[in-house]
């Protein structure tokens, strides 16, 4: 587990030390919008 709050380690030595990619820690996924939530909907009908 990366710790992100007052870390003893960088994020990006910890990242190494995992062998994790750095760009995936800061990662935050975008919600679904309306509309495609209602595709997803039909499609799995």
């Amino acid at each position: 587990m990366i710790a992100l709050k007052r870390p003893r380690l960088s994020v990006m030595r910890q990242c190494t030390l995992l062998q994790l990619n750095h760009s995936g820690v800061y990662y935050r996924p975008m919600p679904q919008g309306e509309a495609n939530l209602e595709l997803m909907r039909l499609i799995d009908a």
